[in-house]
């Protein structure tokens, strides 16, 4: 009885970690999208540039 209730928990988290993998994708995947859209466009590049040029200036 007990190995079967370990078992049925144990599908259990499988069931819940595979949902939680799939939403954490469908997140991933809207982010992914928004910067997508974004006008203008992220760059790191450039967001980078921003932020050495801002710690120079502090110096």
């Amino acid at each position: 009885m007990l190995l079967l209730h370990l078992l049925d928990l144990e599908d259990d988290l499988r069931e819940q970690t595979s949902l939680d993998s799939f939403l954490a994708g469908i997140r991933l995947a809207r982010g992914i999208e928004q910067e997508l859209r974004e006008i203008p466009p992220y760059s790191f590049d450039c967001d980078d540039e921003e932020r050495a040029r801002k710690r120079n200036e502090g110096r």
